[in-house]
Protein backbone atom coordinates (compact mmCIF):
# COMPACT_ATOMS: atom_id res chain seq x y z
CA UNK A 1 0.00 0.00 0.00
CA UNK A 2 1.45 3.35 -1.06
CA UNK A 3 0.57 6.37 1.07
CA UNK A 4 1.69 9.99 1.20
CA UNK A 5 0.35 11.88 4.17
CA UNK A 6 1.50 15.45 4.90
CA UNK A 7 0.65 18.54 2.87
CA UNK A 8 2.88 21.55 2.45
CA UNK A 9 2.14 24.85 0.78
CA UNK A 10 4.42 24.22 -2.20
CA UNK A 11 2.90 20.75 -2.66
CA UNK A 12 -0.60 22.24 -2.60
CA UNK A 13 0.33 24.48 -5.52
CA UNK A 14 1.28 21.43 -7.58
CA UNK A 15 -1.86 19.44 -6.78
CA UNK A 16 -4.68 19.25 -9.32
CA UNK A 17 -8.20 18.80 -7.98
CA UNK A 18 -11.21 17.87 -10.05
CA UNK A 19 -14.20 19.54 -8.37
CA UNK A 20 -16.50 16.91 -9.82
CA UNK A 21 -14.78 14.28 -7.72
CA UNK A 22 -14.94 15.99 -4.33
CA UNK A 23 -16.93 14.61 -1.44
CA UNK A 24 -20.36 16.31 -1.34
CA UNK A 25 -23.14 16.77 1.18
CA UNK A 26 -24.85 13.42 1.54
CA UNK A 27 -21.65 11.46 0.93
CA UNK A 28 -19.89 9.64 3.75
CA UNK A 29 -18.52 11.96 6.45
CA UNK A 30 -16.55 11.78 9.61
CA UNK A 31 -19.62 10.62 11.53
CA UNK A 32 -20.20 7.70 9.16
CA UNK A 33 -16.76 6.48 8.08
CA UNK A 34 -16.09 3.50 5.84
CA UNK A 35 -15.91 0.31 7.90
CA UNK A 36 -12.58 -1.49 8.28
CA UNK A 37 -13.86 -4.29 6.04
CA UNK A 38 -15.07 -1.78 3.47
CA UNK A 39 -11.77 0.09 3.61
CA UNK A 40 -9.81 -3.11 3.07
CA UNK A 41 -11.99 -4.03 0.09
CA UNK A 42 -11.50 -0.57 -1.46
CA UNK A 43 -7.72 -0.67 -0.94
CA UNK A 44 -7.65 -4.10 -2.55
CA UNK A 45 -9.67 -2.85 -5.55
CA UNK A 46 -7.38 0.16 -6.11
CA UNK A 47 -4.34 -2.11 -6.06
CA UNK A 48 -6.03 -4.54 -8.49
CA UNK A 49 -6.86 -1.73 -10.93
CA UNK A 50 -3.40 -0.19 -10.65
CA UNK A 51 -1.89 -3.56 -11.49
CA UNK A 52 -4.25 -4.15 -14.43
CA UNK A 53 -3.53 -0.67 -15.80
CA UNK A 54 0.23 -1.01 -15.21
CA UNK A 55 0.29 2.12 -13.03
CA UNK A 56 3.06 2.48 -10.48
CA UNK A 57 2.26 6.06 -9.50
CA UNK A 58 -0.94 5.53 -7.49
CA UNK A 59 -0.89 6.28 -3.77
CA UNK A 60 -3.70 5.14 -1.47
CA UNK A 61 -4.87 7.43 1.33
CA UNK A 62 -6.87 5.79 4.12
CA UNK A 63 -6.72 8.50 6.78
CA UNK A 64 -8.06 11.97 5.87
CA UNK A 65 -6.93 13.44 9.21
CA UNK A 66 -3.46 13.75 7.71
CA UNK A 67 -4.77 15.86 4.81
CA UNK A 68 -5.38 19.61 4.70
CA UNK A 69 -7.32 22.09 2.60
CA UNK A 70 -9.03 20.76 -0.53
CA UNK A 71 -7.33 17.42 -0.11
CA UNK A 72 -9.40 16.62 2.96
CA UNK A 73 -12.59 16.31 0.90
CA UNK A 74 -11.02 15.17 -2.37
CA UNK A 75 -11.71 11.70 -3.73
CA UNK A 76 -8.52 11.88 -5.75
CA UNK A 77 -5.84 14.34 -6.80
CA UNK A 78 -2.69 14.52 -8.91
CA UNK A 79 0.63 16.13 -8.04
CA UNK A 80 2.39 17.52 -11.11
CA UNK A 81 5.75 17.71 -9.32
CA UNK A 82 5.87 14.08 -8.18
CA UNK A 83 3.68 12.62 -10.92
CA UNK A 84 1.68 10.77 -8.25
CA UNK A 85 -2.07 10.11 -8.29
CA UNK A 86 -3.57 9.95 -4.81
CA UNK A 87 -6.81 8.05 -4.24
CA UNK A 88 -8.52 8.93 -0.95
CA UNK A 89 -10.48 5.74 -0.33
CA UNK A 90 -12.06 7.07 2.87
CA UNK A 91 -14.02 9.67 0.87
CA UNK A 92 -15.84 7.13 -1.31
CA UNK A 93 -19.31 5.67 -0.88
CA UNK A 94 -18.75 2.30 -2.53
CA UNK A 95 -16.68 0.40 -5.08
CA UNK A 96 -18.50 1.95 -8.05
CA UNK A 97 -17.70 5.43 -6.71
CA UNK A 98 -14.07 4.39 -6.19
CA UNK A 99 -13.69 2.95 -9.70
CA UNK A 100 -15.04 6.20 -11.15
CA UNK A 101 -12.29 8.20 -9.42
CA UNK A 102 -9.52 5.80 -10.45
CA UNK A 103 -10.67 5.90 -14.07
CA UNK A 104 -10.98 9.70 -14.22
CA UNK A 105 -7.66 10.43 -12.53
CA UNK A 106 -5.84 7.83 -14.64
CA UNK A 107 -7.35 8.93 -17.95
CA UNK A 108 -6.69 12.61 -17.24
CA UNK A 109 -2.97 12.01 -16.79
CA UNK A 110 -2.23 8.96 -18.94
CA UNK A 111 -4.99 8.64 -21.55
CA UNK A 112 -7.02 5.61 -22.59
CA UNK A 113 -4.51 4.41 -25.17
CA UNK A 114 -1.71 4.01 -22.63
CA UNK A 115 -4.01 2.52 -19.98
CA UNK A 116 -5.93 0.00 -22.06
CA UNK A 117 -3.53 -0.80 -24.92
CA UNK A 118 -4.94 -3.38 -27.34
CA UNK A 119 -8.30 -3.26 -25.56
CA UNK A 120 -8.59 0.40 -26.57
CA UNK A 121 -7.66 -0.45 -30.16
CA UNK A 122 -10.42 -3.08 -30.20
CA UNK A 123 -12.85 -0.47 -28.82
CA UNK A 124 -11.96 1.99 -31.61
CA UNK A 125 -12.33 -0.76 -34.22
CA UNK A 126 -15.80 -1.66 -32.89
CA UNK A 127 -16.85 1.98 -32.89
CA UNK A 128 -15.77 2.45 -36.52
CA UNK A 129 -17.36 -0.80 -37.72
CA UNK A 130 -20.70 0.03 -36.07
CA UNK A 131 -20.81 3.62 -37.32
CA UNK A 132 -23.31 4.55 -40.02
CA UNK A 133 -22.14 5.56 -43.49
CA UNK A 134 -22.10 9.30 -42.72
CA UNK A 135 -19.95 8.90 -39.58
CA UNK A 136 -17.54 6.52 -41.33
CA UNK A 137 -17.22 9.07 -44.13
CA UNK A 138 -16.32 11.82 -41.63
CA UNK A 139 -13.75 9.58 -39.93
CA UNK A 140 -12.26 8.58 -43.30
CA UNK A 141 -11.99 12.26 -44.27
CA UNK A 142 -10.16 13.03 -41.01
CA UNK A 143 -7.73 10.17 -41.67
CA UNK A 144 -7.04 11.37 -45.24
CA UNK A 145 -6.68 15.03 -44.22
CA UNK A 146 -4.14 14.42 -41.46
CA UNK A 147 -2.47 11.24 -42.72
CA UNK A 148 -3.79 9.28 -39.73
CA UNK A 149 -4.81 5.66 -39.45
CA UNK A 150 -8.50 4.93 -38.83
CA UNK A 151 -8.02 4.39 -35.09
CA UNK A 152 -6.49 7.83 -34.54
CA UNK A 153 -9.15 9.43 -36.74
CA UNK A 154 -11.90 7.60 -34.82
CA UNK A 155 -10.42 8.82 -31.51
CA UNK A 156 -10.37 12.40 -32.83
CA UNK A 157 -13.98 12.14 -33.98
CA UNK A 158 -15.12 10.76 -30.60
CA UNK A 159 -13.33 13.57 -28.77
CA UNK A 160 -15.17 16.04 -30.98
CA UNK A 161 -18.53 14.72 -29.77
CA UNK A 162 -17.90 16.58 -26.51
CA UNK A 163 -17.82 19.89 -28.32
CA UNK A 164 -20.24 19.89 -31.25
CA UNK A 165 -23.77 19.02 -32.28
CA UNK A 166 -22.78 15.69 -33.85
CA UNK A 167 -23.47 14.20 -30.42
CA UNK A 168 -27.21 14.80 -30.74
CA UNK A 169 -27.23 13.07 -34.12
CA UNK A 170 -25.21 10.17 -32.67
CA UNK A 171 -27.86 9.81 -29.96
CA UNK A 172 -30.71 10.04 -32.43
CA UNK A 173 -29.38 7.28 -34.70
CA UNK A 174 -28.56 4.94 -31.79
CA UNK A 175 -24.83 4.89 -32.63
CA UNK A 176 -23.88 6.54 -29.34
CA UNK A 177 -25.43 3.66 -27.39
CA UNK A 178 -23.18 1.26 -29.31
CA UNK A 179 -20.16 3.42 -28.45
CA UNK A 180 -21.16 3.38 -24.79
CA UNK A 181 -21.70 -0.38 -24.73
CA UNK A 182 -18.32 -0.99 -26.40
CA UNK A 183 -16.63 1.30 -23.87
CA UNK A 184 -18.25 -0.53 -20.93
CA UNK A 185 -17.19 -3.87 -22.43
CA UNK A 186 -13.61 -2.59 -22.48
CA UNK A 187 -13.82 -1.47 -18.84
CA UNK A 188 -15.21 -4.83 -17.75
CA UNK A 189 -12.38 -6.73 -19.47
CA UNK A 190 -9.84 -4.76 -17.45
CA UNK A 191 -11.64 -5.26 -14.09
CA UNK A 192 -13.85 -2.19 -13.64
CA UNK A 193 -16.60 -4.58 -12.56
CA UNK A 194 -18.83 -1.98 -10.86
CA UNK A 195 -18.96 0.36 -13.85
CA UNK A 196 -22.20 0.02 -15.81
CA UNK A 197 -24.67 2.10 -17.82
CA UNK A 198 -26.13 3.58 -14.65
CA UNK A 199 -22.77 4.73 -13.28
CA UNK A 200 -21.42 6.02 -16.61
CA UNK A 201 -23.49 8.96 -17.86
CA UNK A 202 -23.41 10.18 -21.46
CA UNK A 203 -21.70 13.46 -20.55
CA UNK A 204 -19.15 11.67 -18.39
CA UNK A 205 -18.15 9.40 -21.27
CA UNK A 206 -17.92 12.40 -23.61
CA UNK A 207 -15.59 14.11 -21.13
CA UNK A 208 -13.46 10.97 -20.66
CA UNK A 209 -12.99 10.61 -24.43
CA UNK A 210 -12.14 14.29 -24.82
CA UNK A 211 -9.75 14.32 -21.85
CA UNK A 212 -7.99 11.18 -23.06
CA UNK A 213 -7.47 12.58 -26.55
CA UNK A 214 -6.28 15.90 -25.13
CA UNK A 215 -3.69 13.97 -23.14
CA UNK A 216 -2.53 12.24 -26.31
CA UNK A 217 -2.11 15.56 -28.16
CA UNK A 218 -0.38 17.20 -25.18
CA UNK A 219 1.92 14.19 -24.80
CA UNK A 220 1.41 14.34 -21.03
CA UNK A 221 2.85 17.86 -20.72
CA UNK A 222 1.13 20.44 -18.50
CA UNK A 223 -0.06 23.43 -20.50
CA UNK A 224 -2.01 26.34 -18.98
CA UNK A 225 -4.08 26.94 -22.13
CA UNK A 226 -4.99 23.27 -22.50
CA UNK A 227 -5.73 23.02 -18.77
CA UNK A 228 -8.12 25.98 -19.06
CA UNK A 229 -9.80 24.44 -22.09
CA UNK A 230 -10.27 21.13 -20.25
CA UNK A 231 -11.74 22.97 -17.27
CA UNK A 232 -14.27 24.75 -19.53
CA UNK A 233 -15.36 21.46 -21.08
CA UNK A 234 -15.55 19.79 -17.66
CA UNK A 235 -17.89 22.51 -16.42
CA UNK A 236 -19.96 22.33 -19.59
CA UNK A 237 -20.41 18.57 -19.46
CA UNK A 238 -20.24 17.63 -15.79
CA UNK A 239 -21.30 20.61 -13.68
CA UNK A 240 -25.00 19.70 -13.88
CA UNK A 241 -24.59 16.03 -14.76
CA UNK A 242 -26.94 14.64 -12.13
CA UNK A 243 -27.11 10.91 -11.39
CA UNK A 244 -30.14 9.12 -12.79
CA UNK A 245 -33.10 8.36 -10.58
CA UNK A 246 -34.18 4.80 -9.86
CA UNK A 247 -37.05 5.21 -12.34
CA UNK A 248 -34.71 6.43 -15.09
CA UNK A 249 -32.32 3.55 -14.45
CA UNK A 250 -35.19 1.07 -14.64
CA UNK A 251 -36.40 2.45 -17.98
CA UNK A 252 -32.82 2.41 -19.32
CA UNK A 253 -32.67 -1.28 -18.38
CA UNK A 254 -35.85 -1.96 -20.37
CA UNK A 255 -34.51 -0.03 -23.38
CA UNK A 256 -31.34 -2.11 -23.34
CA UNK A 257 -33.44 -5.26 -22.99
CA UNK A 258 -35.48 -4.33 -26.07
CA UNK A 259 -32.35 -3.58 -28.12
CA UNK A 260 -30.73 -6.87 -27.09
CA UNK A 261 -33.83 -8.89 -28.00
CA UNK A 262 -34.11 -7.05 -31.33
CA UNK A 263 -30.49 -7.91 -32.19
CA UNK A 264 -30.83 -11.49 -30.93
CA UNK A 265 -33.98 -12.02 -33.00
CA UNK A 266 -32.14 -10.79 -36.08
CA UNK A 267 -29.13 -13.06 -35.46
CA UNK A 268 -31.27 -16.11 -34.66
CA UNK A 269 -30.28 -16.26 -30.97
CA UNK A 270 -33.82 -15.35 -29.88
CA UNK A 271 -36.36 -17.86 -31.19
CA UNK A 272 -39.47 -19.62 -30.00
CA UNK A 273 -41.43 -18.29 -27.04
CA UNK A 274 -41.87 -14.54 -26.44
CA UNK A 275 -39.98 -12.85 -23.59
CA UNK A 276 -41.09 -10.26 -21.07
CA UNK A 277 -39.57 -6.78 -20.99
CA UNK A 278 -41.57 -5.54 -18.01
CA UNK A 279 -44.86 -5.59 -16.14
CA UNK A 280 -47.76 -3.18 -16.47
CA UNK A 281 -48.30 -0.78 -13.59
CA UNK A 282 -51.57 -0.87 -11.67
CA UNK A 283 -52.60 2.48 -13.17
CA UNK A 284 -51.55 1.38 -16.64
CA UNK A 285 -53.56 -1.84 -16.40
CA UNK A 286 -56.59 0.07 -15.09
CA UNK A 287 -56.45 2.47 -18.04
CA UNK A 288 -56.30 -0.35 -20.61
CA UNK A 289 -59.18 -2.12 -18.86
CA UNK A 290 -61.24 1.07 -18.98
CA UNK A 291 -60.54 1.60 -22.68
CA UNK A 292 -61.30 -2.01 -23.67
CA UNK A 293 -63.99 -2.93 -21.10
CA UNK A 294 -61.97 -6.07 -20.37
CA UNK A 295 -60.60 -7.55 -17.18
CA UNK A 296 -56.93 -8.52 -17.15
CA UNK A 297 -55.24 -10.94 -14.77
CA UNK A 298 -53.56 -9.55 -11.66
CA UNK A 299 -50.08 -9.20 -13.16
CA UNK A 300 -49.75 -8.47 -16.88
CA UNK A 301 -46.38 -8.63 -18.66
CA UNK A 302 -45.49 -6.85 -21.86
CA UNK A 303 -44.00 -9.46 -24.18
CA UNK A 304 -41.88 -9.34 -27.34
CA UNK A 305 -42.03 -12.15 -29.87
CA UNK A 306 -38.99 -12.89 -32.09
CA UNK A 307 -41.16 -13.22 -35.19
CA UNK A 308 -42.74 -9.81 -34.52
CA UNK A 309 -39.33 -8.20 -33.99
CA UNK A 310 -38.13 -9.66 -37.28
CA UNK A 311 -41.26 -8.36 -38.96
CA UNK A 312 -40.38 -4.87 -37.67
CA UNK A 313 -36.81 -5.33 -38.91
CA UNK A 314 -37.89 -6.65 -42.32
CA UNK A 315 -40.56 -4.01 -42.99
CA UNK A 316 -39.56 -0.85 -41.15
CA UNK A 317 -35.90 -0.89 -40.02
CA UNK A 318 -33.30 1.12 -41.94
CA UNK A 319 -33.21 0.51 -45.68
CA UNK A 320 -35.82 -2.26 -45.26
CA UNK A 321 -38.66 0.26 -44.83
CA UNK A 322 -41.36 -0.95 -47.23
CA UNK A 323 -43.30 2.31 -47.39
CA UNK A 324 -40.74 5.16 -47.55
CA UNK A 325 -43.33 7.47 -49.02
CA UNK A 326 -45.34 7.51 -45.79
CA UNK A 327 -42.92 6.19 -43.17
CA UNK A 328 -39.51 7.13 -41.78
CA UNK A 329 -37.05 4.20 -41.49
CA UNK A 330 -36.43 3.11 -37.89
CA UNK A 331 -32.98 3.44 -36.29
CA UNK A 332 -31.53 1.71 -33.22
CA UNK A 333 -32.56 4.73 -31.16
CA UNK A 334 -36.13 4.31 -32.39
CA UNK A 335 -36.12 0.64 -31.40
CA UNK A 336 -35.14 1.62 -27.86
CA UNK A 337 -37.72 4.42 -27.90
CA UNK A 338 -40.40 1.74 -28.25
CA UNK A 339 -40.20 1.60 -24.44
CA UNK A 340 -41.16 5.28 -24.16
CA UNK A 341 -44.01 4.82 -26.62
CA UNK A 342 -45.41 2.13 -24.33
CA UNK A 343 -44.65 3.84 -21.05
CA UNK A 344 -45.60 7.42 -21.83
CA UNK A 345 -47.72 7.56 -24.99
CA UNK A 346 -49.40 10.73 -26.15
CA UNK A 347 -52.53 8.74 -26.92
CA UNK A 348 -53.94 5.20 -26.85
CA UNK A 349 -56.63 3.99 -29.22
CA UNK A 350 -58.54 0.75 -28.70
CA UNK A 351 -60.78 -1.12 -31.12
CA UNK A 352 -61.72 -4.43 -32.77
CA UNK A 353 -60.34 -5.10 -36.24
CA UNK A 354 -63.05 -5.26 -38.93
CA UNK A 355 -61.36 -8.09 -40.82
CA UNK A 356 -60.28 -10.63 -38.21
CA UNK A 357 -61.92 -9.53 -34.96
CA UNK A 358 -58.62 -9.00 -33.14
CA UNK A 359 -58.81 -6.70 -30.12
CA UNK A 360 -56.10 -4.10 -30.61
CA UNK A 361 -54.44 -1.25 -28.75
CA UNK A 362 -52.66 1.45 -30.74
CA UNK A 363 -50.05 3.45 -28.83
CA UNK A 364 -49.14 6.78 -30.46
CA UNK A 365 -46.34 9.20 -29.54
CA UNK A 366 -44.81 12.27 -31.15
CA UNK A 367 -41.33 11.36 -32.41
CA UNK A 368 -40.20 14.91 -33.17
CA UNK A 369 -39.70 14.24 -36.87
CA UNK A 370 -42.72 11.96 -37.18
CA UNK A 371 -45.22 9.89 -35.21
CA UNK A 372 -44.50 6.57 -33.52
CA UNK A 373 -47.13 3.88 -34.09
CA UNK A 374 -47.15 0.73 -31.93
CA UNK A 375 -49.86 -1.85 -32.54
CA UNK A 376 -50.50 -4.39 -29.80
CA UNK A 377 -52.68 -7.45 -29.61
CA UNK A 378 -54.88 -7.24 -26.55
CA UNK A 379 -53.53 -10.38 -24.94
CA UNK A 380 -51.60 -13.59 -25.50
CA UNK A 381 -52.93 -16.99 -24.50
CA UNK A 382 -51.45 -16.45 -21.05
CA UNK A 383 -53.14 -13.08 -20.56
CA UNK A 384 -50.14 -10.89 -21.35
CA UNK A 385 -49.77 -8.12 -23.95
CA UNK A 386 -47.46 -8.38 -26.93
CA UNK A 387 -46.29 -5.81 -29.48
CA UNK A 388 -47.05 -6.79 -33.07
CA UNK A 389 -45.94 -3.89 -35.25
CA UNK A 390 -43.90 -0.73 -34.76
CA UNK A 391 -43.18 2.00 -37.29
CA UNK A 392 -42.81 5.78 -37.64
CA UNK A 393 -45.11 7.71 -39.93
CA UNK A 394 -44.08 11.01 -41.45
CA UNK A 395 -45.27 14.14 -39.66
CA UNK A 396 -48.96 13.81 -38.94
CA UNK A 397 -51.06 15.05 -36.08
CA UNK A 398 -52.25 12.38 -33.67
CA UNK A 399 -55.89 13.21 -34.42
CA UNK A 400 -55.32 12.64 -38.14
CA UNK A 401 -53.67 9.29 -37.45
CA UNK A 402 -56.48 8.27 -35.08
CA UNK A 403 -59.02 8.93 -37.83
CA UNK A 404 -57.03 6.75 -40.28
CA UNK A 405 -56.80 3.86 -37.80
CA UNK A 406 -60.46 4.16 -36.80
CA UNK A 407 -61.51 3.39 -40.40
CA UNK A 408 -60.11 -0.15 -39.97
CA UNK A 409 -61.99 -0.83 -36.72
CA UNK A 410 -65.58 -1.71 -35.84
CA UNK A 411 -67.16 1.71 -35.12
CA UNK A 412 -68.93 0.60 -31.94
CA UNK A 413 -65.69 -0.78 -30.46
CA UNK A 414 -63.51 2.34 -30.67
CA UNK A 415 -62.38 4.20 -27.55
CA UNK A 416 -59.54 6.70 -27.27
CA UNK A 417 -57.47 8.08 -24.43
CA UNK A 418 -57.61 11.57 -25.94
CA UNK A 419 -60.43 12.43 -23.56
CA UNK A 420 -57.92 12.15 -20.74
CA UNK A 421 -55.46 14.38 -22.57
CA UNK A 422 -57.90 17.12 -23.52
CA UNK A 423 -58.39 18.07 -19.88
CA UNK A 424 -54.65 18.63 -19.50
CA UNK A 425 -54.16 15.46 -17.49
CA UNK A 426 -51.33 13.09 -18.36
CA UNK A 427 -51.64 9.40 -19.04
CA UNK A 428 -50.23 7.25 -16.23
CA UNK A 429 -46.93 5.43 -16.69
CA UNK A 430 -47.76 2.09 -18.26
CA UNK A 431 -44.74 0.19 -16.91
CA UNK A 432 -44.33 -0.78 -13.28
CA UNK A 433 -40.67 0.18 -12.85
CA UNK A 434 -40.45 -1.73 -9.59
CA UNK A 435 -40.93 -5.07 -11.34
CA UNK A 436 -38.68 -4.55 -14.38
CA UNK A 437 -37.13 -7.89 -15.34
Amino acid sequence: QRFRGGTKAHEQENDEFDGKWMRREGDLDAESPVSDAGMSEMVKRVNELASKLHLDNIEIVTDTSMLEGNKKNAKGFYNRKTGKISIVVANHNDLADLEKTVLHESVAHHGLRKLFGEHFNAFLDNVFINADADVRKRITELAAKHGWNFRTATEEYLAGLAEDTDFENAKKTGWWEKVKRAFLDMLHKIAFDEYDGDVLTDNELRYILLRSYSNLKENGEHNIINAARNEVMKQKLLANDKPKTAAEKALDAIRQRVMELFEQAGSGEFTGKPKSIGRLSGEGKALLEKLSSQRFKEFVDFMLNPSDLNHIRGDHYGENEKNPGNNIPLTDADIMNLVDVINQPDGILYGIDKKDGRKLFFFLKDAGNGLYNLTEVCSTKKGNITGKSFFKTKKKGINQRVMEITDSLLPTSVTYSGEFLSSGAKLPNIFDIITVR
